[in-house]
């Protein structure tokens, strides 16, 4: 699958999927011919100014801001996914950048800088709904120190968990 291509339309970027089974000693040779058929599908993500929506074979995702709403393919809310981190002094704008977007494969980047700190979401998805989210905390103070505590809230309400601890978790002697 074309993932991206150069501005003069030629092949940059291609996703490969094969099977095989390899016995010892023994190996396959491949050879990719591109065929132009992924310049014909659309973009896997809308983006208009901070804001993007993602449309997968199994869901859809609107990012406003760092903040994520996860969607059915009807427009039912399944869930949302909340980025939580240190308050920004002197917050600026964000940005978001497209890194990639293709009919196959999208990544973006949320970014805000602040005097103190620096936060940045990586979005990246595939066409078949596998998301992958990294959420990153850059310092900007002087000395060695401790960053707060960073990560994801995910809430989906009518989702039913299959498999919960007997006790409570712990990590760095923080409840999770």
């Amino acid at each position: 699958n074309v993932i991206t291509r150069h501005p003069d339309g030629s092949v940059r970027r291609v996703m490969l999927s094969f099977s095989v089974t390899l016995g010892a000693r023994s190996g396959v040779s491949f050879t990719y011919e591109p065929t132009g058929k992924a310049a014909l599908l659309p973009d896997l993500a809308q983006v208009d100014g901070t804001s993007a929506t993602l449309r997968t074979e199994a869901f859809d995702l609107q990012l406003r801001d760092e903040n994520l709403r996860v969607a059915s393919k009807s427009g039912t809310a399944l869930g949302s996914i909340h980025p939580f981190g240190p308050q920004l002094a002197a917050g600026q704008s964000p940005t978001l950048t497209v890194i990639e977007n293709g009919p196959f494969f999208v990544w973006l980047l949320w970014r805000q800088d602040g005097s103190d700190y620096s936060r940045e979401v990586d979005v990246q998805a595939d066409k078949l709904g596998r998301v992958r989210l990294v959420h990153r905390i850059l310092r900007h103070l002087k000395d060695n120190g401790w960053t707060p505590d960073i990560g994801f809230e995910f809430a989906a309400s009518a989702a039913k968990p299959l498999n919960l601890p007997e006790k409570p978790l712990h990590f760095l002697s923080l409840p999770i």
